[in-house]
């Protein structure tokens, strides 16, 4: 009888150990990727339209920053927010920075980017940019409020608000792109961008006929997952191929090896009369295609999380 009970004692078990490793080693269920209000979306690009011209350097920048961090640090304390603060040819500048922390633990992280800055236009002094770049950030927001309170991501989110996006004159290596390049910098500087799965850059989402084209340079690998993605999404938007290669914040990020992607739709109204005039006005832009866009984003976000396992 001894020996009929450790028998059973032995098979019970070796049931429950099998059934515990299959338990520990089953892959994580990610769930679905949330949805963005696009009503939120919308309130946020009029609120930074209503800053007024929010050119690098200007107090419009600064108090587009400020206004940045401040919704950033309100979203339920999902997010640890900072400022990074600099001169440049006598000039400040300032990124914004919210991370919000994932399960993994290997310090491995994605990306999220768009600018806020707005090109200075000497005709325009009161310029819009409700879609460059209002619509970018609008977007990030309606992303971070719809994050639940605790990630399931096995990796972190760096959020990051781009300044001095806009070149003065002419795109060159003392003008334009300067948050860009100063956080790519800083990814060098403390040997953090091997860390980097993707960085995924937002830009000019918010035209009401959305259309939009991947860079050609996009790497492979991201650009077939965007593509994947795509096939899938819940939106009616266009996301596809066939975008000409841009000269965007994604760039220096590139230029390290992290594979980047312009989620960018650089067709705004007829010949692109919209970019960089008068007319780039709240009028012309949908809390829809903003949050298409966004949505767009975060299923790539759970695509590449998908990838990690």
């Amino acid at each position: 009888m001894m020996q009929v009970r450790f028998l059973q004692y032995l098979i019970v078990s070796f049931f429950t150990g099998a059934l515990f490793c299959a338990c520990s080693d089953a892959a994580p269920d990610y769930g679905n990727s949330p949805a963005t209000d696009r009503v939120f979306a919308m309130q946020m690009a009029e609120e930074q339209v209503a800053l007024g011209s929010r050119a690098a350097g200007t107090e419009g920048a600064e108090r587009t920053c400020a206004w940045i961090t401040e919704k950033m640090s309100a979203m339920n304390g999902k997010f640890v927010v900072e400022q990074d603060v600099w001169q440049e040819n006598g000039r400040t500048y300032r990124n914004v920075k919210a991370v919000y922390k994932g399960q993994g633990d290997r310090g491995r992280f994605v990306i999220v980017a768009a600018h806020y800055d707005t090109k200075v236009l000497a005709l325009t002094p009161d310029f819009q940019g409700a879609n460059d770049g209002a619509s970018g950030v609008a977007a990030l927001l309606a992303m971070a409020k719809a994050l639940p309170e605790h990630s399931p991501l096995p990796f972190d989110l760096h959020f990051l608000f781009f300044d001095g996006e806009e070149a003065r004159l002419e795109y060159n290596e003392q003008d334009g792109l300067h948050g860009s390049k100063r956080y790519a910098g800083q990814l060098q500087a403390n040997k953090t961008a091997e860390n980097c799965i993707a960085m995924i850059l937002l830009d000019m989402v918010g035209d009401k006929d959305l259309d939009v084209r991947f860079p050609a340079d996009t790497e492979r690998g991201l650009l077939d997952l965007a593509l994947d993605v795509s096939e899938k999404n819940r939106s009616l938007a266009a996301f596809n191929r066939g975008g000409a290669v841009m000269l965007d914040d994604h760039i220096p990020f590139q230029q390290i090896g992290i594979p980047a992607i312009d989620i960018i739709d650089f067709n705004y109204g007829p010949e692109n009369i919209y970019w960089h005039t008068q007319y780039d006005t709240l009028d012309k832009i949908s809390g829809e295609s903003i949050a298409a866009s966004a949505d767009f984003a975060l299923d790539l976000i759970w695509a590449l999380a998908e990838k990690q396992k």
